[in-house]
């Protein structure tokens, strides 16, 4: 039986780029519990970004965001000030690509401040990288990180274990993304 409450979700959706997909993947097993609002990001027509900016400024729905730099640079100044003005209002970030840490760095004083008491306030932090995970620990002492890696649903997954010609035999791999420490190539290398 589902939870009838509404969570609202923000972010992109759909089955192109690595952050939509992950979304995507993520609504499938948020559905079966609860009834989801979802605000698609990817839609970036005028009307589509007042709808979103408007939503999250007026709703008093438990909120789930998940969007990346871009996003969170319009998102966060808003959430700052909603919980300046209400106490109870529960949302919780899934922090897509490993940028956040650079946010954080890279913004005046005032910006820093406002990134990291978003941070703190969240019911929760999901990271995608292990690494950003220990700094958001350890450089901000935030106590609300969780590790939330890339996934791929269950009826997707294929164990290499399965097949013959990868039995005793040095598995290659193609990573599709940028070499760096943010999209996890250290975690694949061990």
């Amino acid at each position: 039986k589902k939870n009838r409450n509404i969570i609202n979700f923000y972010g992109p959706i759909d089955d192109l780029q690595g952050p939509g997909i992950k979304n995507k993947n993520m609504l499938k097993y948020l559905e079966k519990e609860y009834k989801m609002k979802k605000y698609n990001t990817y839609d970036t027509t005028i009307f589509n970004r007042i709808k979103f900016i408007t939503s999250l400024i007026f709703t008093n729905k438990k909120v789930i965001i998940a969007v990346s730099y871009r996003g969170r640079k319009i998102v966060c100044p808003i959430i700052y000030m909603k919980t300046k003005l209400n106490k109870k209002f529960q949302y919780c970030f899934v922090i897509i690509n490993g940028y956040i840490l650079n946010e954080i760095e890279q913004k005046g004083k005032r910006n820093k401040k406002i990134m990291l008491e978003v941070l703190e306030h969240s019911q929760v932090n999901f990271v995608e990288i292990q690494k950003v995970k220990e700094d958001l620990e350890g450089k901000y002492n935030l106590n609300n990180i969780k590790l939330f890696e890339n996934f791929k649903p269950d009826e997707n997954y294929i164990n290499v274990e399965n097949f013959e010609k990868f039995k005793n035999k040095e598995l290659k791999l193609v990573f599709l993304a940028r070499v760096c420490k943010e999209k996890g190539i250290d975690t694949i290398i061990q």
